[in-house]
């Protein structure tokens, strides 16, 4: 199939499986394949996306979180819905990245920073926000915000915790951020943004300069980011759409939609307080998403995967827009 076509029977399969009303094609209905699909409750370990199939098109990714008999007979039934065209993995559950590093001034993406309730994540890029004056910067709101325990004003930490001390360490003030839903309600965004004292900072932060520009994620594009515990890593974008039933935060099992899939080339494209990190196109060096989750290979269970969020909607929710190497510097 199209990957139009994918993206709306993804869409409508979540409907389905969420009880929100579906709208699946006569033609999937009338397979003698088809049984209708259950509601799912909160936090079940399953999400459905759209990949890039061996065969040549599109179809829906299926991730299996817990490795249940009545989660893998629900996948099966799925792939005989959309007529085998899927791709089915194991990955088990994934958890919100978020836990330290040195100081480091001038400041710059992929140092360690959170606010002083919780542990440290990873800074995630320069932005300007509206029409406001000053330097912001963006990460994940379990790093800047604390998973929406923190306050508009509360200082930002750089290294954050454990090793960063309030007010020692303090780099600017969190000005904003998305909450984060309870589990019956659907996030996109898992995004902080905080205002910048005036310290300094790099204007050519990454092998390819400064990561001023945004474009959408698309399957099979190589991407990279630069994490405060794995520093520079490179994968491949194996899902876009993707919808997670079940996502492990401290605050509980959440829902999220429009997650970006992300597959490691070598070794884990994350680890734990890589949260925050802006994930950019390998060779054009285009922002597409905001990392904030992942799983590390458990035995037997195929290849690390990465969760981001999309960095256009991160932008747009904001009002804000990357910066340039030139307007950091003036």
């Amino acid at each position: 199939m199209d990957f139009e076509t994918a993206m709306l029977l993804k869409r409508n399969l979540v409907c389905e499986l969420l009880d929100e009303g579906s709208q699946l094609s006569v033609e999937a209905r009338r397979s003698p394949h088809y049984r209708p699909l259950h509601p799912l409750p909160p936090g079940t370990g399953l999400a459905l996306g759209v990949t890039g199939l061996p065969t040549g098109g599109y179809g829906i990714a299926i991730r299996i979180q817990e490795d249940t008999q009545p989660i893998r007979d629900l996948a099966a039934l799925i792939a005989k819905t959309v007529h085998g065209e899927v791709d089915v993995r194991v990955i088990g559950r994934v958890r919100a990245h978020g836990a330290a590093i040195n100081a480091s001034l001038p400041l710059r993406p992929g140092l360690s920073v959170s606010h002083p309730k919780c542990y440290a994540g990873t800074l995630g890029a320069f932005v300007s926000v509206g029409s406001e004056g000053g330097l912001f910067a963006i990460s994940s709101n379990h790093v800047l915000a604390a998973s929406n325990r923190g306050r508009t004003g509360d200082m930002i930490l750089q290294p954050g915790r454990p090793q960063g001390r309030p007010p020692k360490n303090r780099i600017g003030s969190l000005h904003d951020f998305m909450p984060l839903l309870p589990p019956a309600k659907v996030n996109t965004l898992d995004a902080a943004i905080c205002r910048l004292d005036q310290v300094p900072v790099h204007a050519h932060w990454s092998p390819i300069g400064c990561v001023s520009r945004v474009t959408s994620p698309r399957y099979g594009v190589e991407v990279e980011k630069i994490g405060k515990t794995t520093d520079r890593t490179r994968g491949f974008i194996k899902t876009v759409d993707l919808a997670v039933f079940g996502l492990d935060y401290e605050i509980g099992s959440l829902r999220f939609d429009e997650v970006i899939e992300v597959q490691s080339l070598d070794g884990p494209f994350s680890r734990k307080g890589d949260s925050g990190a802006l994930v950019y196109t390998a060779e054009s060096g285009e922002g597409v998403g905001l990392l904030f989750g992942g799983r590390l290979r458990p035995p037997d269970r195929g290849p690390a995967v990465s969760y981001a969020c999309r960095l256009d909607a991160v932008l747009n929710y904001f009002n804000a827009r990357l910066l340039t190497s030139e307007e950091l510097l003036s």
